[in-house]
């Protein structure tokens, strides 16, 4: 990696692009957004995969409190935010989007539709695209078939770098209920909810066609949802032994829980204890604030100075395949140094 004279840990690449810091970037996802709605369905606006600092990716952009015009979805709670703020009013959303013009247009899995979701693998930031069906077509070779002939036939198919979604409707059946994989690790090995994320009678949301992720990401310089296959307002059925296979765990076991994730850090029991080390996991699970914070907190504790803590929070910046823009990250760091040292300094 080549660096600059003032040997920071930033590639040169880095130093030319912070002056283009804010540049406007092309995009068109106000025209997304109105195909979606022209399709039929229920949007609102979301973030990115790269959001401000203490936003988490894909958090809708709407407060809970936002008065909506319009049509809304059936079932929809009017407490709540999210995907339940979602609306069929052309006015409103040419204003969501003219207020958020890079604004991602999030369509809800209303009832009476069901979204696979296939999350291909993330290694160090990169995705292995295509390793999610693999895996399927590994355990259940059937079952890959019956998603793979679903295509053929016309499944509406929208693929991104980072993994493909299938959108169905259903024919007059009840709804299929929501998973995840993370909830599901204990299913049977081969049950198809072990594979796929499901998504469907209004507790899920996908992308709409030819929307662009952005800022974009520096592996997936050009995230835009591109429609493979299908017609986006003309779903057809969800086949009959991909509907069995998403009911049969469900109605045979009582649904899972969502597992608690483990504790990856422990707090040092004293002064001798190791020092911290930067958590790339919590970064690749997009709570990138929290994860500079938390580092920022330990080194506090064991008495390094703000200077000190900003310089290792620039060096963890660095070495990641996806690092903070550098003009952003000089006053997000100096923000957190300052912070971590008034509230932590001295208190291991």
């Amino acid at each position: 990696m080549t660096t600059t004279d003032d040997d920071d840990g930033y590639p040169e690449s880095w130093h030319a692009r912070e002056a283009n810091d804010g540049a406007a970037v092309e995009t068109d996802n106000l025209s997304a957004a109105l195909s979606a709605l022209a399709d039929g369905h229920y949007l609102y606006p979301s973030f990115g995969w790269a959001p401000p600092p203490g936003v988490k990716a894909k958090q809708p952009m709407l407060p809970k409190d936002a008065v909506i015009t319009g049509d809304r979805w059936p079932g929809h709670d009017p407490a709540k935010g999210g995907f339940h703020q979602a609306c069929r009013d052309e006015p409103t959303i040419r204003g969501w989007w003219e207020r958020w013009p890079d604004a991602l247009p999030a369509v809800v899995v209303v009832p009476g539709l069901v979204m696979l979701d296939f999350d291909d693998d993330d290694i160090d930031g990169y995705a292995l695209q295509g390793s999610a069906r693999a895996k399927l077509a590994a355990a259940r070779p059937d079952l890959a078939r019956l998603v793979e002939q679903s295509i053929d036939d016309g499944a509406c198919h929208i693929w991104s770098p980072g993994g493909e979604h299938l959108w169905f409707r259903l024919a007059g059946a009840a709804d299929v209920r929501m998973s995840n994989t993370s909830n599901c690790k204990a299913a049977p090995a081969g049950e198809l909810r072990r594979y796929v994320d499901v998504k469907g009678g209004g507790t899920g949301y996908g992308f709409a066609p030819d929307s662009v992720n952005l800022p974009p990401r520096s592996d997936r310089p050009w995230n835009r949802y591109e429609l493979r296959a299908g017609d986006f307002g003309d779903l057809t059925p969800l086949p009959p032994g991909l509907d069995a296979a998403l009911r049969a765990w469900t109605e045979r076991d009582e649904f899972p829980p969502q597992r608690p994730k483990a504790r990856r850090h422990v707090k040092p029991a004293s002064a001798e204890a190791a020092e911290p080390v930067f958590d790339t996991y919590r970064w690749r699970s997009d709570s990138r604030h929290d994860a500079f914070a938390s580092y920022a907190a330990g080194l506090a504790r064991r008495g390094h100075s703000g200077d000190e803590i900003e310089r290792r929070l620039h060096a963890a910046n660095a070495g990641l395949s996806d690092p903070i823009p550098l003009g952003r990250a000089r006053e997000e760091f100096r923000r957190a140094a300052e912070s971590a040292v008034r509230k932590f300094g001295g208190k291991a």
